[in-house]
């Protein structure tokens, strides 16, 4: 099946020595029919005349291969008179929905921003476009955030002047930078940095539960083995505590713009963010403070 172009006809009638243009017509049709030719006419207007020209280019149709076709389909044109000859010329062509389609996965392509990936998208039908260079250029909404599924609009210009748009339902998704072990942790390790690395992943629900900063790894204890390449989550590790039951701890106090600090005795072991009593011995008191580093707290009320 051959695709509907748009055309113009013009016409150049040679009569009595002398040429006269005829109006220009537009058709849709994949050929040139006797109604793109032929005005007024009647019901033989569905007649195929002659293949169209190519796109872009001018081809001539002679008054007797008119006749020749219509006459092969049973009409006739009577007296009717026509120009000896019509100069057709095509000024678009059809391109296919494949074509169409490639067109616009690259303009989406283009636009999206780093660590997006175009997984799917839906297609864009076959249709005209012009017979010069034209391009296609694709609009991202970044305010939608990271939708999985989203419409894209996408413009088909010529020379900047618009001829279509189309409106392409996407499935994307998202890279993430996510800590994965660089080697086997064994149980009980404390990981140091040299055991993380840096990885890049298609973000889905297998990853929900990874850590995505090394700065919320370093320093933890592992509960169990973690092998080369896994991810690390909350429950593969504890924290280590900085303070034990005993160690001296410097206690800090800020009221109204004065800071005070005691020297005191944790009674507790503790990691990093817990709360905890500390006994000061110089006034015979007991503060609980937030331990923020090892042998440091920040006194909470």
């Amino acid at each position: 099946m051959k695709p509907i172009i748009h055309a113009f006809i013009v016409a150049s009638i040679y009569l009595a020595g002398f040429e006269s243009a005829a109006a220009v017509r537009k058709i849709e049709s994949p050929f040139v029919f006797a109604k793109d030719l032929i005005s007024k006419c009647e019901d033989f207007c569905d007649v195929k005349v002659a293949d169209s020209p190519a796109p872009g280019q001018r081809s001539t149709i002679y008054a007797n291969d008119v006749i020749r076709s219509l006459d092969a389909a049973g009409f006739s044109v009577g007296k009717k008179r026509l120009p000896r000859s019509f100069r057709v010329l095509r000024t678009s062509r059809s391109v296919s929905a494949e074509q169409m389609t490639d067109a616009a996965r690259k303009a989406i392509i283009d636009v999206l921003p780093d660590g997006v990936v175009l997984d799917e998208m839906g297609k864009v039908t076959a249709g005209q476009t012009p017979t010069g260079p034209w391009e296609a250029r694709a609009l991202y909404d970044e305010s939608i955030g990271a939708a999985r599924t989203r419409n894209v609009t996408v413009v088909f210009l010529e020379e900047g002047v618009p001829f279509r748009k189309a409106f392409i339902l996407c499935r994307m998704s998202y890279m993430v930078d996510v800590p994965v072990a660089s080697r086997d942790i064994q149980r009980n390790e404390i990981i140091l940095p040299d055991a993380i690395e840096m990885k890049r992943v298609k973000m889905d629900t297998s990853h929900r539960n990874a850590i995505l900063s090394a700065e919320d790894i370093i320093g933890k204890r592992s509960l169990g083995t973690i092998n080369q390449g896994n991810f690390f989550e909350n429950r593969h590790m504890t924290e280590v505590p900085v303070v034990f039951r005993g160690d001296a701890i410097t206690v800090v106090s800020k009221i109204n713009g004065i800071r005070i600090s005691a020297r005191g005795i944790a009674r507790q072991d503790a990691v990093r963010g817990k709360r905890i009593a500390v006994e000061i011995p110089s006034v015979g008191k007991v503060l609980f403070a937030e331990v923020i580093a090892a042998g440091l707290g920040v006194v909470t009320r």
